[in-house]
């Protein structure tokens, strides 16, 4: 790509979305797809009920909703009146997936995956299959409670709810062949529209993957945006996603040699889960692997717990992708309280553009991390662990990456195993208000102090959070492989979320 392409000064001042034709996808995928996994069958293969949450799911995110006069939901007074909030019809099936695995050019073999699954009364696993040339079917009876299951590819899971969503999924991967060697976890999502990141480096050393999960029964088409550090990429590719298929592309085949690049992916037609990969080596020294979750938009205000800043760099890179410039500033919160960062207290970040600062101010342990803006902003956080190992003279060393994450006030779900060297794990909460907060963790309540992050001890392979109101929580896994520490975050998500919404629209 030229030089022409990444310039700033070649940005209009709107953009127009890149026309989708039927042959961009051949033209796209035939040298940029690393992996592609597909659903053996017809839908049957999901069972009756898998039917129904294929076309709920499709439904769900590819239309509003309308409902006749004669809709038990439409009779009453306001029928005719558009409903602008959100609801969620009080029986709902839909599908999540869950990007489990690690995708990579190099062989594998050593790669592991499990997903972690739990639900209470009301809500039901119906379904679970893994995705790719030799799809399973894990689990064939309906199951509530916790469940565990192994699998090192992506997995759709059908979920039934009655009543109150209560659903939590979880991934955790571990890799341990020579070039590529950490662990990392990701959450099950039902399938989204936009999805943003700002963590993408494709530089020397360094790969970043994208893998795109269409759990519908219809294809879809996804567009692809990108920013570095000087401006937004004139053109970005449109790819074709089959049905109920999981594929995965290069970024560098689309935006070679950028070591600071943000990323959006918008869907023209069902929905999809997107997860980004980061892995990185120093000749055959494995510099390690995260998988992040995006955010479905920027915002003003990006939370993020449970932050572990390393002494051999941590950073945040920041994407704003309007055309004006944005005033931030970065907080830190800790058990003392709430204080602004060093350094951060106003920083300019140019228009339609990746910024990136140096963390290492925020000083050692878990903290919580704000960064506040007058401009909607995406970002993500990264820390570079370094171990005693070498390989090849070079130093191995695994990463974390951070993408901010919203409040809950409840929480059930289990955790991965403590791993090799863990005695026990921190949770990290953190509370946003201006009042001191009472949480329950397994049973044993705690008070959070106000603008404050607590941390609290947990030996346990199950995590129950219950509090009187809303806060936000973090993890961190960690596990001894040899003489290096391989590192990953656990971030939380509220129940509720994993239900989609629908925007209901009362009238004929």
């Amino acid at each position: 790509m030229s030089n022409e392409t990444r310039c700033a000064d070649t940005i209009a001042e709107e953009t127009p979305e890149p026309e989708i034709t039927e042959d961009t996808h051949a033209e796209s995928t035939a040298q940029k797809l690393i992996s592609k996994g597909k659903v053996v069958g017809t839908l049957t293969t999901l069972g009756i009920s898998g039917i129904a949450l294929l076309s709920a799911a499709t439904f769900a995110f590819s239309a509003d909703l309308w409902l006749p006069r004669s809709s038990q939901y439409a009779i009453n007074s306001d029928f005719q009146r558009e409903v602008t909030n959100l609801a969620t019809l009080p029986e709902h099936s839909y599908l999540l997936g869950c990007n489990v695995g690690f995708p990579t050019e190099a062989k594998t073999e050593a790669t592991t995956g499990k997903v972690f699954l739990n639900t209470t009364e009301g809500t039901t696993v119906t379904a679970v299959k893994t995705l790719g040339e030799n799809g399973k079917t894990p689990l064939s009876q309906p199951t509530r409670g916790q469940k565990v299951i192994d699998a090192n590819q992506p997995t759709l899971v059908s979920v039934s709810t009655t009543g109150k969503s209560s659903f939590a999924g979880t991934t955790f991967t571990a890799a341990s062949n020579a070039t590529l060697k950490g662990i990392t976890t990701a959450n099950c999502s039902t399938a989204q529209i936009h999805s943003w990141f700002a963590t993408g480096n494709t530089g020397v050393g360094e790969s970043t993957y994208l893998t795109v999960t269409n759990p519908s029964g219809n294809a879809t088409q996804i567009t692809l945006e990108a920013w570095n550090g000087t401006g937004k990429f004139s053109h970005g590719p449109s790819l074709t996603i089959p049905a109920n298929t999981t594929e995965t592309f290069n970024v560098a085949s689309f935006f070679p040699d950028e070591d600071r690049l943000g990323l959006h992916a918008s869907v023209h037609g069902p929905g999809v889960v997107v997860t980004l990969h980061s892995a990185g080596e120093k000749g055959l020294a494995s510099r390690g692997l995260e998988t992040v979750a995006p955010v479905v938009a920027p915002s003003k205000e990006n939370i993020f717990p449970s932050v572990v800043a390393s002494s051999n760099g941590t950073k945040i890179q920041i994407l704003n992708p309007r055309n004006e410039v944005a005033t931030a500033k970065i907080l830190v919160a800790d058990p003392l309280g709430t204080k602004p960062l060093p350094g951060a207290e106003n920083i300019e970040i140019a228009g339609s553009a990746v910024f990136e600062l140096d963390l290492a101010g925020i000083g050692e342990g878990s903290k919580t991390l704000i960064l506040q803006s007058d401009k909607p902003l995406v970002a993500n956080i990264t820390s570079i662990f370094e171990g005693g190992d070498k390989e090849d003279d070079n130093v191995l060393a695994d990463r974390t990456i951070w993408s901010a994450t919203a409040a809950l006030t409840s929480l059930k779900t289990p955790l991965p195993a403590l791993q090799n060297g863990e005695k026990e794990r921190l949770l990290a909460l953190y509370n946003p208000s201006d009042v001191a907060v009472k949480v329950t963790v397994n049973g044993v309540e705690v008070q959070v102090p106000h603008n404050s992050e607590l941390t609290h001890a947990v030996n346990s392979d199950k995590l129950e959070i219950n509090s009187t109101q809303p806060i936000y929580a973090g993890m961190v896994i960690k596990k001894l492989e040899g003489k290096t520490t391989l590192v990953t975050r656990l971030q939380f998500v509220s129940p509720e979320a994993a239900l989609p919404s629908l925007k209901l629209n009362l009238a004929d």
